[in-house]
């Protein structure tokens, strides 16, 4: 049982490095797109609405493959929550399962109906997502105008 729980931490651990590896590749990529467009001027208005609409989709794949590792992550979460050692064998009181479900409701509440809005760190990343949008769609705006 504790090698099979053991084998789940390990799985959220890595789904968590995996999440951010993923966003910083998005984000290199973002910022490398953004200053390539910034030093250039577009000899054409269809180059830039180009550049433009390549950097907004790059910004839809970042939420999307942000978001679907988020809510990968949580599925391990609470497939962990669920595992239960007897704890007067273990001469505790205590659950020893720090995902058990006496923990849990913290991360239902987090990812309720409107739980997104109290998760901090997840706000900040899709914030800086829609940042990076607004910047590639504000250049565009602010070379053809």
């Amino acid at each position: 049982m504790t090698g099979l729980f053991a084998a789940h931490v390990g799985n959220i651990n890595a789904g968590k490095t995996l999440i951010w590896q993923r966003y910083n590749v998005l984000l290199a990529a973002n910022t490398l797109l953004l200053g390539f467009v910034a030093t250039r001027i577009p000899t054409r208005p269809l180059h830039g609405l180009c550049y433009c609409a390549l950097g907004v989709a790059l910004c839809c794949c970042w939420f999307v493959v942000s978001l679907a590792g988020w809510n990968h992550n949580l599925r391990y979460v609470q497939i962990a929550s669920r595992f239960a050692w007897d704890q007067t064998k273990l001469g505790t009181s205590m659950d020893p399962n720090p995902l058990s479900k006496s923990y849990f409701p913290a991360v239902q509440r987090v990812w309720g109906v409107d739980g997104w809005k109290r998760d901090a760190i997840f706000v900040g990343a899709m914030i800086v997502i829609l940042l990076f949008a607004l910047a590639h769609i504000s250049l565009f705006l602010g070379r053809t105008i």
